[in-house]
């Protein structure tokens, strides 16, 4: 995936600011929306966004 790709269009979150906050210690859904506010304006694309989120915790262990 594209680290340019945006995720979260109300907050333009890309998924490199996804890894950033992993490797940042973000360890968990809630406190990714916490930091980033990802998925909490339209909520759109908030399972698609839980589904990056978990592959990149994955890959970033």
């Amino acid at each position: 995936m594209k680290k340019d790709k945006v995720i979260c269009k109300c907050y333009n979150i890309t998924v490199k600011k996804i890894i950033k906050a992993v490797e940042g210690g973000v360890t968990d859904w809630k406190e990714l929306k916490k930091e980033l506010k990802i998925a909490t304006d339209c909520k759109k694309c908030k399972e698609h966004a839980k589904g990056v989120f978990k592959d990149i915790l994955e890959e970033y262990k």
